[in-house]
């Protein structure tokens, strides 16, 4: 793999790659306090419980590789009860398409 003209060894290829994850954890947990106020009309509970697994997905992503953790648990569980939440939202929802949440759902 090259960056910036050079070839990137493997350990430069993983402090890359983590480093591209943690800005993307602050990124995620911006998007689901958007998608809170979005869809706290739909239905605020369900909303909230979303906006939940969310953060805790975002928060195991960092702390399992610090190894912070007691148990081993993969983030990708907490996205995907999140989009199957955010789908299920989406689908009920009146202003967006149906076929958006059904979508969003399949991704979880």
């Amino acid at each position: 793999m090259v960056f910036a003209g050079r070839a990137a060894s493997g350990k430069g290829i993983a402090a890359k790659l983590a480093n591209m994850a943690e800005h993307t954890s602050d990124v995620h947990v911006a998007v689901t306090v958007l998608f809170y106020g979005l869809f706290k009309p739909v239905s605020r509970n369900l909303s909230l419980i979303a906006a939940i697994v969310s953060i805790v997905g975002c928060a195991i992503g960092p702390l399992g590789r610090l190894h912070l953790l007691p148990f081993k648990i993969s983030p990708l569980v907490f996205f995907g009860v999140y989009c199957l939440l955010i789908g299920y939202l989406i689908w009920t929802s009146k202003f967006l398409p149906r076929f958006l949440g059904g979508l969003m759902a399949f991704g979880g």
